[in-house]
């Protein structure tokens, strides 16, 4: 179990990563909250778009991708926290 700002996610035992695969939505009906997305996941989702990071805002890009319709200001924070991890394991 890892807990986070936005709650606590729970894994299988040695699940537990710095950065796994970003798990899309199977539907549209099936898209997640940011605050519903482990940060590793995030961390993930950007380690496999790195060109986003060159975008003029990379967390709305990042957020148009995981098709966010609204970055409100937690959103937007969270996927910011999601970047500077990954650019520290870079």
């Amino acid at each position: 179990m890892t807990e986070e700002k936005t709650g606590r996610f729970l894994w299988p035992k040695g699940a537990i990563r710095e950065a796994i695969a970003y798990r899309e939505p199977a539907s549209e009906a099936d898209r997640r909250p940011v605050s519903e997305i482990a940060i590793a996941e995030l961390v993930g989702c950007v380690h496999l778009n790195p060109e986003l990071l060159d975008e003029v805002d990379p967390a709305l890009s990042f957020a148009r991708l995981i098709g966010l319709d609204r970055l409100s200001a937690a959103s937007r924070a969270r996927l910011e926290e999601a970047i500077e991890r990954a650019r520290g394991l870079a």
